[in-house]
């Protein structure tokens, strides 16, 4: 069978197996593939770029091997190719997606054939804007899409009513939207390294909000609520403008016996 996978993707790769895992190695020994189930990782090289169709052929080679088949997470990084085959949606027990360092140009709409797909992770891959039909993914609950061209939230965010950690960090959004109130299960908020120069008032209705990270952006106020949400206990707003006001909030907010870190160097 690897006789044949090697055959099947064009290419002379160099592997190594035991009882857990099988690793395909380039000549120049730089880690290509890795099976460890249920986790497949697929990671270019400078000596081996990997483009659309080789993914297809590792993808459509494993969704035919009953042992490898219920796939729970894939791993994809600095690859060559600008969009991914379609055929990710063939594996239904897909749980999480990581898709980081590449230039796509957009994200396979197959995703939605993912009913288990909880966490999505797409970081430095160079887009800027999203498709609509990523409001369907309703059951997420872990979002990231940090280090991007984001301009603005993504709006499909606004129907992941149920998500619960959301990461817009090291891109370039100036505002909160205020349909981030509806977002109502959210715990975790990361969007440092922005531009943002303010905190909506509907961030009061997140009462289930325990973590806040807006550091290294361009907020002069911190609102009165923040002081009133209850399961708050980390409060990053480091490397801001903040008025004297808001130190003066952020001081009582540590009152409260929650940790707060506001330091500008």
């Amino acid at each position: 069978e690897l006789y044949v996978f090697i055959r099947l993707v064009h290419c002379h790769l160099k592997f190594k197996q035991n009882n857990h895992s099988v690793i395909f190695f380039d000549k120049e020994d730089n880690q290509i593939l890795k099976f460890v189930p249920p986790t497949v990782t697929i990671k270019g090289s400078r000596e081996f770029p990997i483009e659309t169709n080789f993914i297809n052929d590792v993808l459509g080679f494993i969704v035919d091997q009953p042992d490898l088949q219920d796939m729970e997470i894939l791993n994809i990084s600095q690859i060559k190719a600008k969009e991914l085959p379609e055929i990710i949606g063939d594996f239904k027990n897909l749980r999480q997606i990581s898709i980081e360092d590449c230039q796509l140009m957009k994200i396979p709409e197959s995703f939605l054939d993912l009913p288990n797909l909880d966490r999505l992770y797409l970081s430095n891959i160079g887009m800027s804007n999203f498709p609509a039909w990523m409001e369907n993914l309703s059951q997420i609950r872990q979002l990231q899409i940090a280090n991007n061209q984001l301009k603005e939230f993504p709006y499909f965010i606004s129907s992941l009513t149920g998500i619960i950690t959301l990461n817009l960090s090291g891109n370039k959004i100036t505002q909160i939207p205020n349909w981030i109130g509806k977002l109502t299960n959210l715990e975790k908020l990361r969007c440092q390294r922005n531009m943002i120069n303010e905190i909506p008032e509907s961030l009061y209705n997140l009462q289930n909000l325990r973590t806040v990270n807006l550091s290294n952006n361009q907020i002069r106020e911190i609102p009165q609520f923040m002081k009133f949400l209850k399961n708050l206990y980390y409060l990053s707003v480091r490397n801001n403008p903040l008025t004297k006001q808001s130190v003066k909030i952020l001081q009582e907010i540590e009152e409260k016996g929650r940790y707060t870190d506001y330091k500008t160097f």
